[in-house]
């Protein structure tokens, strides 16, 4: 009997404690999504990340990979906190008055977590102005609640999106040679002279010869420009290039280009924008 009765009183707590656990489960809906910006640190090797001093996620890019394109396509990354669904969900936003960059200087095309995706995105169409050349657009955003969609923890709420068509100028000497090897001017073809240097010359090379990574040591190995040589990206060392006679076969490629540019543009050819060459034609030298 005692037996029983303990066996009965067992079964009788593992059924209000079955009780208890089913009543106690929450199921996550919909409506408890949330939006944010990424939180992965800012580092200075990238050109986006998590600023924890601002409290703001940064992005930033430049027309000099393609800098004499029109227009380029950036998407501002979004996070969703929550679940996916299977239609898309729109982001909302607004633009706050620390931005810089001009209403004629970019259209923000969608903002959107596209169905089944965890990350979405704020899509801009950014123009590339003559003003880049010199100046930085910046659009600072913070993402608000909407339909469908609350915010996430304040802190990762705001982003800052800047933009440019600036390039540094080669100042070390290897890469002022390597400049003066590929174009054409009165200076030798070796001069370290920086006379007749103009941006939108150097933006021509990098657009003929896909320069933007000489920086990076698992592309060019030992040729690579180290932190010695400011890790800088967009020319080599002359002496990488003129040891082995290739800066000859460069500057024909790079007059192609712009052959092929100017007859393509003939009423914006590329024209030196600076140095003592400035409003004249670009040209490769000849070997």
């Amino acid at each position: 009997m005692q037996k029983t009765y303990k066996l009965a009183i067992i079964l009788l707590s593992c059924c209000l404690l079955t009780g208890c656990e089913k009543d106690d489960i929450k199921t996550y809906g919909e409506e408890h999504d949330a939006i944010r910006f990424p939180v992965n640190a800012l580092s200075n090797s990238e050109p986006s990340g998590y600023d924890s001093q601002t409290q703001q996620f940064i992005a930033a890019c430049s027309f000099v990979e393609d800098p004499f394109a029109t227009d380029s396509i950036y998407d501002l990354p979004v996070i969703l906190i929550g679940t996916t669904t299977d239609h898309d969900r729109k982001i909302t936003f607004k633009v706050n008055e620390e931005s810089s960059a001009p209403a004629d200087s970019y259209e923000i095309l969608d903002a959107v977590i596209p169905a089944r995706e965890i990350k979405g995105y704020i899509r801009f169409k950014l123009y590339n102005l003559e003003a880049l050349n010199e100046e930085t657009y910046a659009v600072s955003l913070t993402l608000e609640a909407s339909q469908g969609l609350h915010v996430g923890p304040a802190q990762y709420l705001k982003a800052y999106f800047s933009w440019n068509n600036s390039i540094p100028a080669p100042t070390n000497t290897n890469f002022v040679r390597t400049y003066n090897m590929l174009i054409l001017s009165s200076l030798n073809f070796v001069s370290t002279s920086t006379a007749n240097y103009s941006p939108n010359a150097l933006k021509a090379i990098v657009s003929a010869l896909g320069w933007n990574d000489w920086d990076d040591y698992s592309v060019h190995g030992s040729k690579y420009n180290s932190t010695v040589y400011g890790s800088y990206k967009y020319l080599p060392r002359y002496s990488m290039i003129y040891s082995d006679n290739s800066y000859k076969s460069y500057a024909l490629k790079l007059k192609t280009y712009i052959e092929k540019y100017n007859a393509e543009h003939p009423d914006s050819p590329l024209v030196h924008d600076a140095g003592g060459l400035k409003g004249q034609l670009i040209e490769a030298r000849t070997y």
